[in-house]
């Protein structure tokens, strides 16, 4: 009897045994594996949300390195005026010099920024069309005012002024070509808006009191 009882527990326990080990659940392997393949699933998914929003924050990198540079070629010249053009209605920008005292029209001295990669509209390659990339330049404001052609210098202490007349004839220095009521001091922060047709935005902030790009 007492054979009989141990061999009755001992099958007990080897059969409580499996039972326990059947309900274990996953292995480590198998949750690392899951893991591993959830993994890869989100940044297929994010990289193919974030394909436009890529070229987006290249453009707004690249606007923000151009009008910098004008910037910079305006303060170490004392002999023309260097600036930025900018036309949202077809999404182009491009830089442009002007000697002191020499008419400028809009579509003069056009110079297109190092590295730059240029519109072939026209067989033109001196400005920069963002919507090459699927992005729009689609806002310019000065304040509460808004525009869609813009003309963007810079004195030698790199202080923007701005006008939105086609022609213009700089006087040096920069500031006492506001006589004319053609070019005035920033009064208030320029925005550029940048968006690339998704709901997406980026923002450009140029400073009206340093001209600082942000």
């Amino acid at each position: 009897m007492i054979l009989r009882h141990s061999t009755k527990t001992f099958y007990m326990k080897k059969n409580n045994k499996r039972v326990l080990q059947n309900e274990s659940g996953f292995t480590l392997i198998e949750i690392i594996a899951v893991l591993v393949i959830l993994g890869i699933l989100a940044a297929v998914a994010v990289s193919r949300m974030n394909f436009n929003n890529a070229d987006l924050s290249a453009m707004e990198a690249s606007l923000k390195s151009h009008l910098r540079y004008s910037q910079s070629k305006a303060m170490h010249s004392d002999t023309m005026v260097w600036g930025t053009r900018i036309n949202s209605s077809t999404d182009r920008y491009w830089l442009f010099y002007s000697p002191y005292e020499v008419s400028c029209a809009w579509a003069d001295n056009r110079v297109l920024p190092p590295g730059a990669d240029a519109s072939d509209v026209l067989d033109t390659k001196d400005r920069i069309r963002t919507s090459k990339v699927s992005v729009d330049i689609s806002g310019i404001l000065i304040g509460t005012s808004s525009t869609n052609r813009l003309t963007l210098v810079f004195d030698e202490m790199g202080v923007p002024f701005t006008a939105v007349t086609n022609t213009l004839t700089f006087k040096y220095p920069i500031s006492l070509t506001k006589d004319n009521l053609n070019l005035t001091r920033l009064s208030s922060d320029l925005k550029i808006t940048l968006s690339d047709g998704s709901g997406n935005t980026r923002i450009i902030t140029i400073s009206s009191e340093t001209g600082f790009v942000q």
